[in-house]
C-alpha cells in the first residue's frame, strides 16, 4: 500500500498541474456578464470606427474591468508576456482614445486583440 502511494500521489499531482496549465482557452471563456473580452473589444472597435470618442472612453474602461476579472482565471496557465502585453495595450489604448487618435488606437486594439488570441496553454 505505500509503494501505491508513493507512486500515486505524484501521478495525481502531476496530472492536476497539467489540467491547471492546460485550461486557459475555456477559462478565458466568459462566465458572466462583465467579463466578456472579446465583445468589449469590437464594442471599442465599433466604437473608434465611428469616432464616438466618449462612448469609446467608457467602453474602455469595461474593456479593462473585464480583462482584470479574467486575468486571475488565467493566471496560472497563460503566458506572462502575453498578459503583461494586453495590460500594455488597454494602457496605450486609454491614451489613444484621450487623444482621439484613431489610427493609432486601431492599431492597438488590433495588437490587442492579436494577444487575446494567442493567449492558450
Amino acid at each position: 500500500m505505500a509503494k501505491f502511494l508513493y507512486y500515486c500521489i505524484p501521478m495525481v499531482m502531476i496530472i492536476g498541474f497539467v489540467l491547471i496549465m492546460a485550461s486557459s482557452p475555456l477559462l478565458k471563456q466568459p462566465m458572466g456578464k462583465n467579463d466578456n473580452v472579446e465583445k468589449y473589444i469590437k464594442i471599442v472597435n465599433r466604437n473608434i470606427i465611428d469616432e464616438k470618442w466618449t462612448d469609446a472612453a467608457k467602453n474602455q474602461k469595461q474593456l479593462k474591468s473585464a480583462w482584470e476579472k479574467v486575468v486571475r482565471r488565467i493566471q496560472f496557465g497563460a503566458e506572462r508576456d502575453e498578459m503583461n502585453d494586453i495590460n500594455k495595450n488597454i494602457a496605450r489604448l486609454k491614451g489613444y482614445i484621450k487623444a482621439n487618435d484613431k489610427a493609432d488606437a486601431l492599431a492597438e486594439l488590433s495588437e490587442l486583440k492579436n494577444h487575446w488570441y494567442n493567449i492558450r496553454f
